[in-house]
């Protein structure tokens, strides 16, 4: 075991002068200066004019702007699944849901393909729901059963947030997001020409095709104003962070199979920390490298420190604290999605914590708001 990593490791998980780790990277197009950031929905009660997809651009004051390129969700899903791929095997155990599907099939999922981890909608609604339930409920004692099956609840969060539940919610210790700075929003307009148009088509032709040929593809397309990317005038950049103080309340416990899962949810942190960035995050959207990645430790009086950790390392003591674990020797779960399940998770509908608390006046509109957005 890399005796730098190790230390690191105790350092997050005991060290009071140290509040995070953090590693920035510059990053630029693969050609160009034009990149399509992640795209949002229209808020409700949008104009009808106004309900097209839009990107996350905040205006600041000096005239400038921030685009998000790929939010803090969407980075975590990325290097969730990147965890499925060879180099990481035997890091994280294998944990499914599985389903019936209408065409006869059975889908399978893994939990780290699960947007909600392990309170996900899939695997409350399996028999994988009582084991669950369980870690969920003991993880302020011993946080080693809910590490053993879904241990990214414990670095990047997770919130029980369904009625009737355990109410659950650990805050994210990892964190990373890509931005762009000074951003000028392009359109994009696009015509589709078919190889005839209608009228030149025999008339029998005509016929069969109905009165909107163009939605078979046998008639012109116009498409009006789209997004079209946006212009990147300033940088573009990756933040992560690690941090201490939600890594060590996520990961508490005194017995030494909680402190060996501490040490294995830390090690994940390390590893998500030095994983390189996708170099495609979409259709239009392929970022490279524009120089070093640079991880500091950053102590409470603000002083910084550079470190030296090459993502290797992260991922062969990370290996290790697993084995410590005994993840290695755990048999891999597999799940089942049952009517009965859905039944009863359908019987205690989803209920909008803001919504309650406001409803019953504990909290003003302000806070209720709050707390959905947290």
């Amino acid at each position: 075991m890399s005796a730098t990593v190790d230390s690191l490791i105790d350092r997050l998980l005991t060290d009071q002068n140290l509040i995070a780790l953090v590693a920035s990277q510059r990053l630029k197009p693969l050609i160009g200066n034009t990149v399509y950031p992640a795209s949002y929905a229209a808020p409700d009660g949008s104009a009808r004019d106004d309900k097209g997809p839009r990107y996350c651009i905040t205006e600041l004051r000096d005239g400038t702007n921030i685009c998000v390129i790929d939010s803090i969700p969407s980075q975590a899903n990325r290097i969730e699944t990147a965890l499925l791929t060879d180099d990481y095997l035997g890091l994280v155990r294998e944990v499914r849901v599985q389903a019936k599907l209408a065409n006869d099939t059975v889908g399978i999922r893994h939990m780290l393909e699960l947007g909600h981890r392990a309170t996900d909608g899939a695997v409350l609604a399996s028999t994988l729901e009582p084991e669950i339930t369980t870690a969920l409920r003991c993880v302020r004692d011993d946080p080693a059963p809910l590490a053993s099956i879904a241990p990214m609840c414990l670095l990047m969060g997770v919130w029980d947030s369904r009625k009737n539940r355990t109410g659950l919610k650990l805050p994210r210790a990892f964190s990373a997001t890509i931005e762009a700075t000074d951003v000028s929003q392009r359109q994009r307009h696009a015509q589709y020409n078919s190889a005839w148009h209608a009228n030149e088509l025999a008339s029998e032709l005509q016929d069969a095709a109905g009165a909107k040929p163009s939605e078979i593809g046998l008639d012109g397309v116009p498409s009006g104003d789209g997004l079209g990317g946006v212009v990147v005038h300033g940088e573009i950049g990756r933040n992560a962070f690690l941090a201490t103080n939600p890594l060590r309340a996520n990961c508490s416990g005194k017995s030494d199979t909680a402190k060996n899962a501490a040490r294995y949810i830390a090690s994940l942190g390390l590893v998500a920390l030095t994983m390189p960035a996708s170099p495609w995050l979409r259709s239009g959207c392929n970022l490279v490298p524009d120089g070093t990645t640079l991880i500091e430790a950053v102590n409470t009086d603000g002083s910084r420190e550079t470190l030296k950790i090459t993502h290797s390392e992260a991922i062969a003591v990370a290996k290790q604290c697993a084995k410590t674990l005994g993840i290695d020797q755990l048999a891999p779960l597999l799940g089942e999605i049952t009517a009965d399940n859905i039944r009863k998770l359908a019987s205690a509908k989803d209920e909008s914590p803001a919504k309650a608390k406001a409803a019953k006046g504990k909290k003003t509109a302000a806070d209720a708001d709050a707390t959905v957005e947290s």
